[in-house]
This record gives C-alpha cells, structure tokens and sequence, in this order.
C-alpha cells in the first residue's frame, strides 16, 4: 500500500494574476504635459523589484524613452518619469510588460499578458486651460473611539472631534508634474448624517498611508493650515469645496494627500469610494499647460 501526494496543489495560496486597473494618462488622450508622467496602478500589491525601465516602457515609433521607473507600495502605482521633456504634439505607446519575465505580485503571479496604451502630447504653444476631475485614489478614516481599527473598506467615512474621527484621501497628480493649477475644487458627497459644524480640509505631508493600513493609532500628521472648509451639511447631498489653489502648487507631479478634521462634535459622516462612484470623493483641477 502507498499513498502518492501531489504537492503541487492545495496550498491554498494567492494564485490570482494581478492586473492594471488604471493608466495615467488614459488610452487616447491628447493632452499630457511634455513635462508629464506616465503612470499604471495594479489591481493588489506587487513586488517592487520585477517593475523596472525593463518592464514599464515608453517609445515613440521604435524609440524608447529614457525614464526612472519607482513603484508606491501605499497606492499600487508605478510611475515612469522621462529623463528628459517629451516631444510636443506626438504619439506614445507604453507598456507594462507581463509574463514570465514581466511585473509579478508578492506571491510571484505574473501580469498575464502586456498592458499596453496609446496617447499624444499636447500641441505646442497651446497655453490652454484643462479641467481633469480625478477619483481619489484611496479614501478612509480613523477614530479615536477604535484607535487600532481600520476602516478602509467600508463604504463611509467620518469627521468629528467627539470622538476624534479623521478623514484621509489621496489622488494621484503624477500625470501633471510642469503643469500650472489655476483652480482645484474638492467634491463630497455627504452620506447619512449632516453637521451644523465646519470641517477642515487640510494638507498631509506624509504619502506613506495605505487605505487598509491606517489607523487612529498609526496616522499621518495634518497640517496646521486649513485649504479649504465644508459646513454646514446636510444628508445625502452633493458638496463643492473650493481649496486654495496656491497652497497645492507644489503637489502636480507626485501622490497628494489631504486630511478633514473638525472642531465640532456634530459629526459628519461622507460617501467613501466604495460606496460608488456617483458619490466618491473627486477632485476637479484646472490646469495650464
């Protein structure tokens, strides 16, 4: 009698191939800064080492363009920042390269096949004005009431000061690095329970949160200055929050991260990400070439 054990099965391990869920600058668009960057973000968290100037590309006709290539582990995004301005007004192809010699996730599973787009540079000389509206890129918030606990995929997220409850958002800016902002608008929509308070939109230096990592306990810093203020609200109602376009200069080109808090104890409680993207956090830019 023998028993015969195949172990190549039944580990129950992760065997998921990973895939790009999001381009910067989209398929098709026609408008990416010379200046700009070239960015993919992956559907779960890969191993920063196989994403290189060897897997993530970009050419223009046979030419490849001489790029840095880093991977943000917090946000699963890869960015490709060209040596040198691109050309005006030309078509580019990148390519985040997949199979046995392409981008892999922690566990080894490689993207299944290349994620390959196409897209122009704006024409020379244009000097126009752009309106982008970005979908934050993560989204959550801590209490003090459960300081180890994350929140990062639930479908609301709170501000209060009774209990301390702290909202974060991130967006990626990455594509518009050389750009000028004329106007940024933050976009909320307000969820089950309005505030007769003021919340605070603020700057967080530190872009090292993941959206299921973060805690109460291990949060990133606001700033001291406020860029924007929300409130009155009421429920279930859609918000426009103008934020002081000179205090996000600085943030084109790289992860910006904002914080709301409050000084009133009559929590609000807004739409997260996962609760769709009709109501999900947004940020409208105007920028100028």
């Amino acid at each position: 009698y023998w028993h015969y054990y195949d172990g190549t099965g039944g580990g129950g391990g992760d065997t998921t191939a990973p895939t790009v869920t999001g381009t910067s600058p989209a398929a098709g668009s026609t408008d990416l800064a010379v200046t700009g960057n070239v960015t993919g973000t992956f559907s779960e968290p890969m191993n920063a080492s196989t994403i290189t100037a060897g897997t993530f590309t970009l050419t223009a006709g046979s030419t490849t363009v001489q790029a840095a290539v880093r991977y943000d582990g917090p946000s699963r995004i890869a960015t490709l920042d060209p040596f040198a301005d691109l050309a005006a007004g030309t078509a580019y192809t990148a390519t985040i390269k997949g199979g046995s010699a392409g981008v892999k996730d922690l566990a080894g599973n490689a993207l299944a096949t290349d994620r390959a787009w196409t897209f122009t540079t704006a024409s020379p000389g244009g000097g126009t004005s752009q309106t982008v509206t970005l979908p934050a890129a993560a989204d959550t918030y801590v209490s003090s009431a459960v300081p180890t606990t994350n929140h990062g995929t639930g479908s609301m997220l709170g501000v209060d000061n009774s209990p301390v409850e702290v909202t974060y958002l991130k967006f990626d800016l990455s594509a518009y690095a050389g750009r000028t902002l004329e106007s940024a608008t933050l976009q909320l929509r307000s969820a089950g329970s309005g505030s007769t308070g003021t919340q605070n939109v603020k700057l967080v230096a530190d872009d090292n949160w993941s959206e299921t990592g973060i805690t109460y306990n291990a949060r990133p810093a606001l700033g001291t200055s406020s860029i924007g203020t929300l409130g009155p609200t009421t429920t279930n109602t859609n918000y426009s929050v103008a934020l002081n376009a000179g205090g996000l200069a600085g943030e084109l080109g790289q992860q910006l991260s904002l914080g709301m808090d409050s000084s009133s104890s009559d929590g609000l409680d807004l739409n997260s990400k996962e609760a769709g993207s009709t109501a999900a956090p947004k940020l409208v830019l105007t920028i100028k070439n």
